[in-house]
């Protein structure tokens, strides 16, 4: 029998695969090298852990104004202030932004992969599963906002020593359910393909093995 035809991936359009240098840096939709189909949690995220280091830097910018104004430090302590304050903030911004850019999920045409790395390289967490061992998916956005902004969370039930994986807020949910099941049952397929190629050649083997046994 042929094969069956590959999973039927969205277009371009319809998946959101970024291909621009600023969406490398800001990878707000699913990046897609061959085969392989890399998720990050939707832009809300970034949003949220970006919070912080934006109030913060509305104090420093507040600082700006009243240090001078009211002469609470030398010219020399508030420029070295003002700047040791302002590194600090940047270093906060680039941790948070490396924490949401560094959780990533990804799909390959043989297993699922979710890799979490905190920044510089100090500690990463990395869970696989083969697409053999997937039971089921399930999509489901928890609210209306992430309804609205279309974002969700999707489930993928395992039968394998890793346990479940969840891929939480990621863009287009039922997309992504849809996707991981197409690669499963291609995979299923492939590997039935290999049992059956498998049999065949013992099945030969062992008739060239009678044919010459009954040889004169």
């Amino acid at each position: 029998a042929a094969p069956p035809e590959p999973p039927n991936l969205p277009s371009h359009m319809a998946l959101g695969v970024s291909h621009s240098l600023w969406e490398t840096l800001f990878p707000i939709r699913p990046i897609q090298q061959g085969k392989t189909i890399i998720w990050h949690r939707h832009w809300i995220v970034l949003l949220q852990y970006l919070i912080a280091p934006l109030l913060s830097f509305a104090g420093w910018s507040l600082l700006t104004i009243v240090i001078p104004r009211y002469d609470l430090l030398s010219p020399t302590s508030t420029i070295i202030t003002l700047g040791v304050l302002l590194l600090l903030i940047l270093l906060f911004f680039y941790w948070q932004y490396e924490l949401w850019r560094n959780h990533i999920y990804i799909l390959e045409p043989t297993r699922i992969i979710d890799v979490e790395r905190l920044p510089f390289g100090l500690f990463e967490d990395r869970r696989e599963a083969t697409l053999g061992v997937i039971q089921n998916v399930n999509a489901t956005s928890p609210n209306l906002i992430a309804r609205m902004l279309n974002y969700g969370d999707v489930l993928i039930e395992t039968a394998g020593q890793a346990g479940n994986f969840t891929f939480d807020h990621v863009p287009n949910p039922d997309a992504v359910q849809r996707i991981v099941f197409e690669y499963r049952e291609r995979f299923r397929w492939q590997q039935r393909e290999r049992e059956w190629a498998n049999t065949l050649n013992i099945i030969d083997m062992y008739f060239q093995a009678g044919q010459r046994g009954n040889s004169p």
